[in-house]
């Protein structure tokens, strides 16, 4: 697996702690906060992956399309917690 994927990963995760109680939809969160030099595509991709894996969840009234960051997300930008592989995989640029 790329580098790439990890990082954008992780920087998903971390723009969306900035929106910790307000949900926001994936393009919104890549308009607004990512960098650009990452594709939309990529972005939307690992965005679904995080929402399978449980990083970010659905808020509900909004048919799945705004989401928060969980808990199990926040952990992930806190050095105090278990740095799981899917977020912070080998090789990962941090």
């Amino acid at each position: 697996m790329s580098e790439r994927i990890y990082m954008i990963r992780l920087e998903i995760l971390k723009q969306l702690k900035r929106f910790k109680t307000a949900p926001v939809t994936a393009a919104q969160l890549y308009d607004y906060s990512m960098p650009k030099f990452l594709a939309k595509e990529e972005v939307l991709e690992q965005w679904d992956e995080l929402k399978l894996e449980g990083y970010i969840a659905p808020r509900s009234g909004f048919n799945g399309e705004y989401c928060i960051i969980t808990e199990k997300g926040l952990h992930q930008l806190a050095p105090e917690f278990p740095q799981d592989e899917f977020i912070h995989g080998p090789g990962a640029i941090h």
